[in-house]
C-alpha cells in the first residue's frame, strides 16, 4: 500500500490520530490531492470536540497542534488547488461550530452557490431544519453514506438527523 492508501485505511478504521499523522506526512511530501487536505482539516476540526478527543485518547499536545494547524492546512490547500467552495466552507463552519461566531446563512449560501462541492449544503439543510436544500443534501448523502473517512462520517451523522 502507498502512503495515501495507508492514511485512508486508518481513516476508514476510525483511527484519527494515525490517519492525521499519515495525512500530515503526505502533505509534507507534497504528494497530496485536495481530499487529503480536507480529510486532515476535518480530523483537526473533530479533535476540537472534547468527547471525540477523549474517546480517541488524543494528547493535549496534539490537540494544540491540531488547533494551530486547522487554518494552516486549509490555506495550504487553497494555495495548491485554488479557491474551492469546500475549503471556504470549512473555514466558516469551524468559526460557527467551534468558536461560536454568529455567521449568517447568506455566507454559507454564497459559498454553496459558488459551487464545486455539495458539502456546504449539509449545513444549509440543517439550518433550514430540512425544509430547503433537500435535493442537494440527498445527493450529498448518497455520495458519503458509506462513511469511509471521518469527514464523511461527520457529515453523514449530521444529515441523518434531518433526512
Amino acid at each position: 500500500m502507498n502512503l495515501i492508501e495507508v492514511a485512508l485505511e486508518y481513516d476508514r478504521n476510525n483511527k484519527p490520530l494515525k490517519a492525521a499523522l499519515t495525512y500530515e506526512e503526505i502533505v509534507q511530501l507534497n504528494e497530496s490531492n485536495l481530499e487529503i487536505f480536507l480529510n486532515l482539516a476535518v480530523i483537526y476540526f473533530l479533535m476540537m470536540d472534547y468527547g471525540f478527543a477523549e474517546y480517541h485518547k488524543i494528547s493535549d499536545e496534539y490537540l494544540e497542534k491540531a488547533e494551530e494547524n486547522f487554518y494552516k492546512i486549509l490555506k495550504l490547500a487553497e494555495k495548491k488547488f485554488g479557491r474551492k467552495s469546500e475549503i471556504e466552507f470549512w473555514k466558516y463552519y469551524y468559526k460557527y461550530i467551534v468558536i461560536g461566531e454568529d455567521i449568517s446563512t447568506k455566507v454559507f449560501e454564497d459559498i454553496a452557490k459558488s459551487g464545486d462541492s455539495l458539502i456546504p449544503f449539509f449545513h444549509l439543510f440543517v439550518l433550514e431544519k430540512g425544509s430547503r436544500y433537500r435535493k442537494e443534501a440527498t445527493q450529498l448523502y448518497e455520495k458519503i453514506k458509506l462513511g469511509r473517512t471521518a469527514r464523511e462520517r461527520y457529515i453523514k451523522s449530521v444529515l441523518e438527523t434531518f433526512i
